[in-house]
């Protein structure tokens, strides 16, 4: 697996950072600083994050005569990625 670290790259990933920051810190904030609601927030603000590194950076080449590149596999499992965080998030605002 390589890391493929171009301009447009970044710029998604910089715009999928800040949807995440939005989404994030417009939960009540009572659910941000509740003890109890911590960790299932940290652990959805992981998950986001990685699923968004891993939908704009990672690449996977195989083969040496005929190369495949398993992008769009490494895409898709990074939109799920985030939408489990997604997931997390709206449980987190119900659970306000």
């Amino acid at each position: 697996m390589e890391w493929n670290f171009t301009l447009r790259r970044i710029a998604v990933f910089m715009g999928l950072l800040l949807g995440i920051v939005l989404l994030e810190f417009t939960l009540p904030s009572k659910v941000r600083h509740s003890g109890r609601h911590t960790g299932a927030h940290a652990r959805s603000l992981l998950a986001m994050l990685a699923g968004a590194f891993t939908a704009c950076f990672a690449d996977h080449y195989s083969g040496i005569i005929d190369r495949t590149n398993f992008r769009p596999a490494y895409i898709f499992i990074g939109l799920m990625v985030m939408g489990l965080g997604l997931f997390l998030i709206l449980g987190l605002r119900g659970a306000a």
